[in-house]
């Protein structure tokens, strides 16, 4: 979550006598991090999310209404992103169900819609990407071209020998280039990011379970994948 949200949460917590919850519940990060990275909710012993009640229901949410939450978590599993070609959209693969929608041979494939699908916090999202801002003598200048054809090789499905949960590896890879790792961190880190997720593939029984584990290191805490 980015510093509002963690700063309006304290402010709850502590005009209601719960500031050791808070320190509990909201982790600052230890490293400067990207946009709108600041903190992170812990989870319970069991791998929810703090907040979850014993019927999975938030119980923020219950005690301070939707608006109160975060971005992520008003959006969630949505992952908005604004950028010069608008609004773009896709999901987050630590959500069982869009795990369970991914695993399917259909690829996935890019729709452009005249509107939104739906309304986002204002000025909140994810990330914002405007390669057109970088000089053109800079590869990231080409970003969108870049990432097309990063999509294109992905899902040339020659190129790989299929096998249980390949089709959920190459969907999930399409969308975690789509939420646009190179232009954010470059080629290098998100090189790194990759490598991590192929290690926790060898040491996790299932593809989907090795998913879950990086979209959670991802989203939390994602400097540690690069420790």
């Amino acid at each position: 979550m980015d510093e509002t949200s963690y700063r309006r949460n304290e402010a709850l917590f502590t005009s209601t006598g719960r500031k050791a919850e808070f320190d509990q519940a909201f982790i600052r990060l230890k490293e400067a991090a990207g946009y709108g990275e600041y903190a992170y909710i812990a989870k319970q012993d069991r791998g929810g999310c703090w907040f979850l009640d014993t019927n999975n229901r938030c119980r923020l949410h219950k005690e301070a209404g939707h608006s109160h939450l975060d971005a992520v978590c008003q959006t969630y599993p949505r992952y908005p992103m604004s950028t010069s070609r608008g609004i773009e959209l896709t999901l987050s693969f630590s959500c069982p169900a869009v795990l369970k929608l991914a695993d399917r041979e259909e690829p996935l494939a890019i729709i452009k819609a005249d509107q939104q699908p739906m309304a986002f916090p204002e000025n909140n999202y994810a990330v914002e990407i405007y390669p057109q801002q970088q000089s053109p003598w800079e590869p990231l200048h080409y970003y969108f071209e870049l990432e097309t054809h990063f999509i294109d090789i992905l899902q040339c499905r020659s190129l790989v020998v299929t096998g249980p949960g390949d089709y959920l590896l190459e969907n999930f890879l399409v969308s975690f280039i789509f939420r646009k790792p190179f232009y954010i961190y470059g080629f290098e880190k998100t090189s790194l990011l990759l490598e991590r997720l192929w290690g926790q593939m060898r040491d996790t029984k299932t593809i989907a379970a090795a998913i879950l584990q990086f979209e959670f290191q991802y989203g939390h805490d994602r400097q540690a994948l690069w420790r």
